[in-house]
């Protein structure tokens, strides 16, 4: 009697499941229960959420789970040792179809467990390894695959071609289901979604540990169909499609934006110096930036001694040469000592008897080889912590700032790599590809190199283009279609909001015209940020946490972020680089609004037209940093005179169409100075005047937004 009231009780959860917890996603850990000796499954499942900017809480318990409308389970319902038996009790059985039949949305991973297969439409699931491509039906995938809009998003891969044996998959067998995905060559389907009563039960043929977690430490079977330069968004691809899984059936759903301010993505400019030529023309690069208002990232090798390879650079004299960089208002990592070819080997330890703490030049002396007569590069005496924290210390100690960031030689990626950064105290790194871990988005990397071993505290930021091209090098002939491969790149990420990193070795006068032509042709709205700059806001955004309430009819939408949060963020609100997404934001009648969680006081934000009749609600404006970088249009036009000026200057803006004007000024910081205008205006021609009175001279920057349209005009004060 028990047990049936029980069920009662749970039935009862599942049909009122809506009134709360609505809007946010819950993740059903079955790690423990599945006898998992690793938590690569939930660490992937958590990254995906956390980079699609989907709120969501964690439970191990089916009746907290069922309070809210899109459940995600992490693994499989089975246990995975010997006796590989089901994990899922029938009285969660019966729940689990109640609250589908009744509404909810229900994703599982790596399905197999029979007792459930008719939830989700499905009578029969084959395990395979020979699969390599899984391919979307965008057109059955509707709303929930709006943001695969590329044919290398749509077609993923899930190992190399001509390796027999690749990341394992499940193709299943549909009754009742839609086919989302396949497979290759075969009939069988790789994502099914069943409409089972009012709610929606997700089939995924694959796991999370193996579509995030396992190609963040490369080791994918080689699924990268391009290693540089390329766009390579296997599992991006997935956190999309979850994402759009997520938000479908959430009214005016809200998820952070993956970019700073009202940008839509980032580019994140580094350079290797790595050799003598490097140090000897790094300062036209320096001077260039600086001139356009942008900061850059200079990863610096401190090769003290002369080897079979390299000469000694390390110098006073280049030291100098930094330290002109760093006035210029760039900032310095490092890029090891060595700069060794094998550097990935396994013969290169992280230590060998000299101990953390006790590395200085006079006793590590590592030594390249030139190649030998197999042509193959060897070294003598290379060691991770020697590469690492002398490379650290030697940069801090000659320049007076801390070494925070890493970039290995060649990004060779020693298999101690994040375990020596982590013992040394670094926080982020770009060594590993962006397309080799089929990711754009910052993750934090594994200690080991070992999906059952610990997340360290080191971020990574893959590298996605460099002026490596390895069958055809970057020439002063070749240069601009060169750079047309990167800016095709940078727009593929930037319809992802994707951030890009970009490696150019300053060695050559035509890499800065390429780069120069780079930055010419971006897209306004993409955020030229400095390296660190970005990697500090994505740590800030990866603990940001946040709800919202949407009235019931629907025309106030709040979003509630923690007291703690609010107190504690790095910047000031004004200038504070986080945003946030709502769907369907510019309906008509919307309200929206930033609150205290704890003390309802409102949130000053500004709320900003975005893609696909969304809305971004953000508390500062990014300031593009190059001269006059706007918007092409004839709906709006802008000119500021004089200019250069010293007391005022006149903004004349002609509007086409009625819509809020904003003319606001920010510094080279990108920092708000003041606003100058913001109220709804009709068609016609309006003048405003900015006036100089308590602002030092230099230059600043007006931007002028009516509608969706934007435009930036440099202004330069000489008072």
């Amino acid at each position: 009697m028990k047990k049936f009231l029980f069920l009662i009780y749970i039935s009862f959860l599942s049909f009122n499941s809506f009134s709360y917890n609505a809007r946010t996603v819950a993740v059903w850990d079955l790690s423990v229960r599945d006898s998992m000796s690793h938590r690569a499954d939930m660490n992937g499942l958590e990254h995906l959420l956390k980079v699609a900017g989907i709120p969501y809480v964690v439970t191990t318990d089916w009746v907290v789970a069922s309070n809210y409308h899109v459940v995600l389970a992490s693994n499989a319902f089975f246990k995975f040792d010997s006796t590989f038996f089901p994990t899922i009790h029938a009285w969660e059985r019966t729940s689990i179809s109640n609250w589908i039949h009744n509404g909810g949305v229900f994703v599982a991973p790596n399905m197999k467990d029979t007792l459930m297969f008719p939830y989700f439409g499905i009578d029969k699931a084959v395990w395979w390894d020979h699969r390599h491509h899984l391919i979307f039906d965008t057109l059955m995938g509707g709303r929930t695959m709006r943001w695969l809009n590329d044919s290398l998003e749509i077609n993923i891969s899930l190992g190399k071609d001509n390796i027999p044996s690749v990341i394992s998959s499940r193709a299943y067998h549909v009754t009742t289901a839609v086919t989302l995905a396949t497979y290759e060559g075969l009939d069988s389907a790789a994502v099914t979604c069943n409409y089972y009563g009012a709610g929606k039960a997700y089939a995924l043929g694959v796991s999370f540990k193996n579509m995030i977690t396992l190609p963040q430490m490369s080791k994918d079977e080689e699924a990268q169909r391009t290693w540089s330069n390329g766009f390579e968004p296997t599992s991006d691809a997935w956190i999309l499609f979850l994402k759009g899984v997520c938000v479908d059936d959430i009214p005016h759903s809200v998820w952070l934006h993956t970019s700073p301010f009202d940008s839509k993505s980032s580019l994140m400019i580094t350079h290797d110096i790595d050799a003598a030529t490097s140090y000897d023309t790094m300062h036209y690069y320096a001077d260039y930036e600086k001139s356009i208002g942008i900061s850059t990232f200079y990863f610096c090798t401190t090769h003290y001694l002369q080897d079979g390879w390299l000469s000694p650079f390390y110098s006073q004299n280049n030291l100098a040469k930094i330290q002109y960089v760093m006035s210029q208002g760039h900032t310095i990592g490092s890029h090891s000592v060595g700069h060794f070819w094998d550097f990935d080997s396994t013969y290169v330890p992280l230590d060998a008897g000299i101990g953390l703490g006790n590395y200085s030049p006079l006793n590590y002396l590592p030594y390249a080889f030139p190649y030998n007569n197999m042509g193959t590069p060897r070294s003598n005496g290379v060691t991770v912590l020697g590469e690492t924290e002398l490379s650290k210390n030697l940069l801090q100690n000659d320049l007076g700032v801390n070494i925070r960031s890493f970039r290995s030689g060649y990004l060779c990626n020693n298999r101690d790599l994040i375990r020596g950064l982590d013992t040394v105290g670094y926080t982020y790194n770009s060594t590993y590809s962006a397309n080799d871990v089929l990711t754009n988005f910052p993750y934090r990397n594994y200690k080991f190199r070992n999906y059952r071993s610990l997340r360290s505290k080191i971020w990574e930021l893959p590298m996605t283009l460099s002026d490596v091209f390895n069958s055809d090098h970057i020439t002063g002939d070749n240069y601009i279609q060169k750079e047309a491969i990167w800016l095709d790149v940078i727009k593929k990420n930037t319809a992802n909001y994707a951030p890009t990193v970009i490696l150019i070795h300053p060695t050559r006068y035509y890499k800065l015209f390429a780069e120069q032509l780079l930055i010419n042709q971006l897209d306004a709205k993409v955020n030229l940020v400095n390296f660190e700059t970005f990697a500090d806001y994505w740590v800030e955004r990866d603990s940001t946490r946040f709800t919202s309430t949407l009235s019931y009819n629907r025309d106030t939408l709040t979003i509630l972020i923690p007291h703690s949060q609010v107190a504690n963020l790095s910047m000031s609100w004004p200038n504070c680089p986080l945003s946030f997404v709502v769907d369907s934001g510019q309906a008509p009648n919307l309200v929206i609004h930033v609150k205290d969680s704890l003390t309802g006081t409102p949130i000053p934000v500004m709320i900003s037209p975005w893609d696909n009749y969304g809305a971004l609600v953000h508390f500062g404006y990014y300031i593009a940093g190059i001269n006059d970088k706007e918007a092409k249009n004839d709906e709006v036009t802008v000119n500021c005179y004089p200019n250069p000026f010293d007391k005022s200057t006149t903004i004349e803006v002609w509007q086409k169409e009625t819509s809020q004007l904003n003319i606001s000024i920010f510094n080279v910081y990108g920092q708000l100075v003041k606003i100058v205008a913001n109220e709804k205006r009709n068609p016609g021609i309006y003048n405003e005047t900015f006036d100089t009175e308590g602002i030092s001279a230099g230059t600043y920057f007006c931007k002028v937004t009516t509608g969706n349209k934007t435009i930036v005009k440099k202004l330069m004060v000489t008072n």
